[in-house]
């Protein structure tokens, strides 16, 4: 086995259910393979703005403070985004024990950092949020604790979690991704929001040269498809299912731990959904 593969195996995979899996057979050959019939960048830069548009009024329960951010930027999910702010940013903190992707990429890269046991001042600190841990506000409370000149969200889970609210407003950058919560994992498709313009990104996004199929593909899911669904639907399911299985429940729909191991509930929805 090798480290890869390893590495993988710790993946926490999306669900899909046949409500969603509707949804998406619903979307037409020109969202998945748009192309530019009038020879314009209206084409590729309209979907982007409904994007950013639709992804304000879909999320508005659950996220306050968008407007804040002038910048916002089409991303390969965001891991992209990790990247791109690891990269751009001279020494990233974050709480011990948070996302293993954090120290994975960092430790890879022999770039400094530092791994938070307790609340101290800090330049630049990464936060994920629903937690990566039990899915809930435990990150983003140490978080709120410290001294930082910037915070960066990292928000995989929206929707996927028991419904929670955060304003966002004193964050420097905000990633979201739709890969767990539409079920769109081989899209690779997400957003970053940001406070400051990070030109290496801001020169592709000007020219819509990034994933339209999946920009598409999200309007189209998001027209169609609650924040809220998940929870409603299967949060009950989610006790029953960890009660029959020995396992300690979180807050998140996609993982639970069996003894002191995280392990992704995938397996586990497929009789169910």
């Amino acid at each position: 086995m090798t480290a890869t593969q390893d590495f993988y195996k710790k993946l926490i995979k999306p669900i899909r259910d046949e409500n969603l899996t509707r949804i998406i057979h619903l979307a037409t050959q020109d969202t998945f393979s748009p192309y530019d019939k009038e020879l314009n960048y209206d084409e590729r830069l309209v979907p982007i703005q409904e994007l950013r548009s639709k992804f304000t009024d879909w999320s508005k329960d659950w996220i306050s403070g968008l407007e804040k951010f002038p910048y916002m930027y089409v991303m390969n999910g965001n891991t992209d985004s990790l990247n791109t702010i690891f990269n751009h940013y001279k020494h990233i903190s974050w709480k011990k024990g948070d996302y293993s992707y954090y120290s994975y990429w960092h430790k890879l890269n022999k770039k400094p950092h530092t791994e938070l046991e307790v609340p101290q001042v800090a330049e630049d600190l990464v936060v994920s949020w629903p937690g990566y841990t039990w899915g809930n506000r435990e990150q983003l409370e140490f978080a709120e604790q410290c001294t930082v000149l910037r915070k960066h969200l990292d928000c995989a889970y929206l929707g996927l979690v028991k419904p929670d609210h955060i304003d966002i407003s004193n964050f420097e950058t905000a990633s979201f991704s739709f890969s767990k919560t539409l079920a769109i994992p081989y899209n690779r498709i997400g957003i970053m929001f940001s406070k400051t313009e990070i030109s290496t990104l801001t020169i592709l996004n000007k020219l819509g040269y990034v994933n339209l199929s999946g920009v598409k593909l999200v309007n189209h899911i998001l027209d169609r498809f609650d924040i809220d669904y998940w929870w409603k639907t299967y949060s009950q399911e989610l006790t029953k299912l960890c009660f029959n299985n020995n396992l300690t429940q979180t807050n998140c729909l996609l993982f639970a731990y069996k003894g002191i191991e995280r392990i992704s509930l995938a397996e586990y929805w497929k009789p169910a959904i």
